[in-house]
């Protein structure tokens, strides 16, 4: 279908979901999804365009590869494409794919939330979540070297949040990974229902600065707030520039990483105790192992012992800037190394502070964190912790309060589906918290 020479890319995408939702002690909702996109990139002379469509028959495909090139006509000003410089580095085959998962069948989700519900009830408490079983498959050739690239992977996910009947307290927990094997719906139903109930009838307590306990949840929100997409291109860094809400803003971006323009690779820009990867081979981080199959993900340091050590680059920008082959990319998933500090430790060394489960968002911009508690959040005193209180609305920079970390604890896998993320919860001197929270 594609004329004028050049190359023609075919990426082929699948997707299928199996939903539940559940409200008030009763399921709700179960929903069965099938999705289905194919995209075509035609690159002539340099000029890339893009094509994308649901429907496969030849008429529609047809109209998809007329588009590609018309968009690739657009593009033709673009430097000349940069040829692939290493042949044969496959991309790697993470732990993505479970059997069990992806043959889970709808009664054994519904037994196990019914589990879950008959928990909270006989706790009296109220219980809502939502649960997911489902695969991803993607399929890649390009006309160039005819190489069929092909990678499946099932996701699966499980949160719930507990909540006294008088709207007094309230609690979560959740857990999401490649395989349901991982997900302990036992010990999510009763972590929940133990924050819902230590976390009843708050009292309220002033805003301020506070010396803060994170527990794994929260850390890894701050984490995946300041490690968005933007943030680790190596493109945006050096040319002063930042890619966000799908427009490019033209102007120095001396808040993050930069400084006018220049990366700050090579400076501590964080506590020495933390040192940041992306290991795509870890059994509990596996992902996709390519977005483009000629330049696929690889284990990478972003910050280690603070130092910020790399940037993410596709490989024709290294090989017009940097004058090398080989691109490094960002997969979006995040292992921060862990300490041998237990949350219980954390709470005996601290004189007065706040205990936090985890935030309601995880960013205003890159380096400004707002969000509010959420969930479960008590105040320690004297060692020990005294009471719960009321939610606080938290404005910070995820870069100063990491810049400030006294104790750290082991690494674990967090509620964080399609991008997994195992982060430690840690202690660190002070987080602004600049007012209080209705909301339980």
């Amino acid at each position: 279908m594609a004329a004028g020479g050049g190359k023609t890319s075919v990426g082929i995408h699948s997707a299928w979901d199996a939903n539940l939702n559940w409200s008030r002690n009763r399921i709700s909702i179960m929903s069965d999804q099938r999705l289905a996109r194919v995209e075509i990139v035609r690159t002539v002379n340099g000029a890339v365009g893009l094509g994308l469509t649901n429907q496969i028959d030849s008429v529609s495909l047809q109209a998809t590869v007329k588009v590609a090139e018309a968009a690739a006509r657009m593009n033709a000003s673009r430097a000349p494409e940069i040829e692939n410089t290493y042949p044969g580095n496959k991309p790697l085959t993470p732990f993505i794919w479970d059997d069990t998962t992806a043959q889970q069948s709808g009664s054994e989700r519904g037994e196990i939330v019914g589990g879950i519900i008959e928990r909270a009830e006989a706790e009296g408490v109220v219980s809502a979540g939502f649960s997911q079983t489902g695969v991803r498959t993607r399929a890649t050739m390009n006309s160039r070297d005819l190489v069929l690239y092909y990678a499946a992977r099932t996701v699966t996910q499980l949160s719930t949040t507990m909540r006294d009947w008088k709207q007094k307290g309230s609690g979560w927990a959740g857990s999401s990974s490649y395989t349901w094997r991982r997900i302990d719906a036992t010990a999510i139903a009763t972590t929940a229902i133990e924050k819902c109930i230590q976390s009843r009838n708050p009292v309220a307590v002033e805003p301020g600065r506070y010396l803060t306990i994170l527990e794994p949840q929260a850390t890894g929100q701050l984490l995946r707030g300041l490690f968005q997409f933007p943030a680790v291109m190596r493109m945006r860094h050096e040319e002063g520039k930042l890619f966000w809400h799908d427009r490019m803003v033209q102007e120095p971006y001396g808040e993050h990483l930069l400084d006018y323009g220049r990366s700050k690779m090579g400076q501590r820009v964080m506590d020495p105790k933390v040192s940041i990867r992306q290991l795509p081979m870890h059994p509990d981080l596996g992902t996709w192992p390519y977005n483009d199959p000629e330049d696929p993900y690889r284990e990478v340091t972003w910050i280690e012992n603070g130092i910020f050590m790399n940037l993410a680059a596709q490989r024709d920008y290294v090989a017009d800037r940097l004058n090398r082959s080989g691109g490094l990319m960002y997969n979006e998933t995040l292992a921060m190394d862990g300490g041998d500090s237990s949350i219980e430790e954390m709470i005996a060394t601290t004189k007065r502070g706040l205990l936090v489960t985890r935030f309601s968002q995880r960013g205003t911009n890159i380096t400004q964190f707002e969000g509010y508690t959420r969930d479960g959040l008590w105040l320690i005193e004297n060692g020990k912790i005294s009471k719960a209180i009321k939610n606080f609305r938290m404005w910070d920079s995820a870069l100063f309060i990491f810049n400030d970390v006294l104790m750290v604890g082991p690494a674990v896998p967090i509620f964080s589906p399609e991008t997994p993320v195992i982060v430690p919860p840690i202690k660190v001197r002070e987080v602004n918290f600049v007012s209080l929270a209705d909301a339980v």
